[in-house]
């Protein structure tokens, strides 16, 4: 499958196999918001008696945003903990990709882009623990989370 990709419709819906069961499943959608580049996603999750299981990096859907990851991050805050607002310019400017493994977070992303049409505005998702939510933050963009639990 091409990594090439565009996400200009408001759902995007992609169809792989899943090896597991040998049928084919939803495994990532993104969907665009209001801010050109910000995308929210839904991930491949399944649950039964034995626990759950999550993928959330599908590298094919997420290489033309990412290019070739060559760093992942994780953090855990108490609850309480705001972390942010953090930004890099020029060279150093990130694009992330925000999931939450325990509790809940309330992502914030405030627009720093001198010429967006949404420079100032800000963009806030609640993410549960595992819930195959995620967001992309494009550079450009102060980010933070907020620890709700």
């Amino acid at each position: 499958m091409s990594g090439s990709r565009s996400y200009e419709s408001t759902s995007h819906r992609v169809e792989l196999a899943v090896l597991c069961a040998g049928r084919r499943g939803l495994l990532m959608e993104v969907s665009t918001t209001q801010f050109e580049g910000l995308f929210t996603t839904s991930h491949f999750r399944a649950v039964d008696e034995r626990g759950i299981f999550v993928k959330p990096w599908i590298y094919s859907e997420l290489e033309n945003i990412f290019g070739n990851c060559q760093e992942i991050y994780f953090s855990s805050s108490k609850k309480g903990v705001l972390r942010g607002l953090h930004f890099q310019r020029g060279a150093s400017a990130q694009a992330k990709y925000v999931i939450c493994l325990s509790g809940a977070i309330e992502d914030i992303a405030v627009d720093i882009r001198p010429t967006s049409p949404t420079l100032g505005k800000v963009f806030r998702l609640r993410i549960e623990a595992l819930s195959g939510n995620g967001v992309i933050i494009p550079p450009g963009f102060a980010h933070g989370i907020f620890a709700d639990e």
